[in-house]
């Protein structure tokens, strides 16, 4: 049994894993693709004498993985860009179309990294830290690992909103009170893993419709539309734009840390699950230190490093960020991510209409 009781819909989508025994999973480890690569100690060994390591992703956690992988393995320069959602797999497609493959690793929303599977842009490895994960970790017939989960929610700036009304539910946006004109802030769909999550669980659960409505509402409380989470979070921290319907915890974990007084809201209908994946480039230039990366995100360091920073560990042995809801006790509003990607064209249009975006 799943030990998220929502993600069944998804489970059946990806399937089970591959690992039947302890042999097979040997054979994994040791052989991918017919070529065999180096482990443990060795790993480490070849990894230092690449030297380098280049890695797109999550603008949230990358950060946090790499800090602690440079301090462990100092002999590995590493150079990264922060880009939110379908940004880090876009820049990495046209480096490639430009002719070099300059990525090792992409760290970023499944609904990027399902596409960039399917589109033969990633290699196949099973790291050895998935002993320590559950099964879901490693959808069968995709070339990416889940890292870790985040929960989406509404976001608000206790004082900024003093005295006004809050939303209590997704639906609430659809009339919003007239309190709140020009004070909504909203990420894009199109660039942002995190917002696509959200608007294509709000398609599915409540029909074209319906769903139209509250982005409709948004549009008509004067919303900004910020291209992605920077804009979006110091404006929220500021007060200017004190209401938002697309956040994660890891961004509320990041403006806790500094002080800002920002509350979370899980919608009466539920919030939404999402799922950040790491995979590694079909050519990347830095084969070992990109494994050894990996394994270092989904060991008992990395994980803690990410729960520390407000993101949900997969690890068995981990527990949920501080002061964070656990999974299991937050209604969850069901995303069928697989139809949702399938259908990603169709329901982009579908919230541009309703937003007002040419």
């Amino acid at each position: 049994m799943s030990r998220f009781p929502f993600l069944r819909p998804f489970l059946r989508a990806a399937g089970r894993r591959l690992l039947a025994s302890s042999a097979i999973w040997l054979a994994i480890l040791t052989l991918q693709n017919g070529v065999a690569f180096a482990q443990g100690g060795d790993l480490v060994e070849a990894a230092n004498k690449e030297g380098q390591l280049v890695a797109y992703g999550d603008p949230t956690q990358l950060p946090i993985l790499i800090t602690g992988f440079s301090k462990k393995y100092p002999q590995i320069r590493v150079t990264s860009a922060t880009l939110g959602g379908w940004q880090a797999y876009y820049r990495h497609l046209n480096e490639k179309k430009a002719g070099k493959t300059i990525a090792d690793i992409i760290y970023t929303g499944e609904d990027a990294m399902l596409s960039a599977s399917g589109d033969g842009e990633l290699q196949a490895f099973r790291p050895s830290a998935l002993t320590m994960m559950p099964d879901w970790a490693a959808p069968m017939n995709v070339k990416y690992v889940l890292v870790h989960g985040v929960l989406c929610a509404l976001l608000y700036n206790e004082p900024a909103m003093k005295g006004m009304p809050l939303p209590k539910d997704w639906t609430d946006f659809i009339a919003p009170p007239k309190e709140w004109q020009s004070l909504i802030i909203t990420a894009d769909a199109r660039n942002s893993s995190m917002a696509y999550a959200i608007v294509a669980a709000i398609y599915q659960h409540y029909g074209a419709e319906r769903g139209g409505s509250i982005f409709k509402g948004i549009r008509a409380a004067k919303s900004e539309l910020s291209p992605n989470a920077g804009p979006q979070t110091a404006k929220l921290m500021s007060g200017e734009r004190p209401l938002s319907p697309t956040f994660h915890t890891g961004y509320l974990a990041q403006m806790l840390s500094q002080g800002a007084p920002i509350k979370m809201i899980i919608p009466q209908e539920g919030g939404v699950a999402q799922f950040t994946a790491m995979g590694i480039t079909k050519d990347a230039p830095h084969l070992n230190a990109a494994r050894l990366f990996m394994e270092y995100s989904l060991g008992p360091e990395g994980q803690a490093r990410l729960a520390e920073n407000g993101a949900y560990s997969l690890r068995k042995d981990t527990a949920p960020p501080k002061g964070m809801p656990p999974f299991f006790g937050v209604k969850l509003m069901p995303l069928d991510l697989p139809k949702a990607l399938k259908d990603r064209k169709e329901i982009i249009a579908w919230w541009q209409l309703a937003m007002g975006i040419e």
